[in-house]
């Protein structure tokens, strides 16, 4: 299977340098290498959850994400914790779950175990999954050494491509999140 990096290089969705200071940037504080890319502009959220998607052949979730109550109250939160999944939708023996690696197959059959149902994955970039931990749980995530102050400045923030509207009840908006992760 292509690599992230790779992908997102081969179809023109950001540079070679770009890739390089993320996977630095990966070394250093941890996390996925979309997240840092997310961090610094250097991709789309969209793009990165399509790119994630494609490559793992799974649905990629990104945006406004509608979390199903009942859902959310199939899984037991030591699980979403553990693992950093969040429950999306229940229909019938199927249960939906975003997770930031969908061929990890111990988190599905755990799940699996712990809910009696059917698990579909479907992939959102490790920062989607982070800010609904946060608003749904209270579970706070983050890279770990960016609260110190010889931690490397991102580069400049690339201006939203349209402009976000936030429905009523909504985690936050486009702009809120970009500018959360680009810190």
């Amino acid at each position: 299977m292509p690599r992230l990096g790779e992908t997102l290089l081969s179809i023109g969705s950001c540079d070679e340098a770009a890739v390089e200071r993320a996977l630095r940037g990966q070394a250093f504080f941890g996390a996925r290498l979309g997240t840092h890319l997310l961090r610094t502009g250097a991709v789309d959220e969209a793009v990165l959850a399509e790119v994630l998607g494609h490559l793992h052949g799974v649905p990629g979730v990104h945006g406004d994400v509608r979390v199903d109550p009942e859902a959310r109250a199939l899984v037991p939160r030591r699980l979403v914790e553990q693992y950093g999944v969040v429950p999306y939708l229940v229909v019938s023996r199927d249960l939906a779950v975003l997770v930031p690696d969908p061929t990890d197959l111990r988190v599905l059959d755990d799940l699996a175990f712990a809910t009696g149902k059917v698990i579909h994955p479907f992939v959102a970039p490790e920062t989607r999954l982070w800010a609904l931990l946060g608003k749904l749980y209270g579970i706070r995530r983050g890279l770990r050494g960016l609260e110190l102050e010889s931690a490397p400045a991102p580069s400049p923030a690339a201006p939203p491509s349209r402009a976000a509207t936030v429905p009523e009840g909504d985690l936050m908006s486009e702009e809120e999140f970009t500018a959360l992760y680009r810190r």
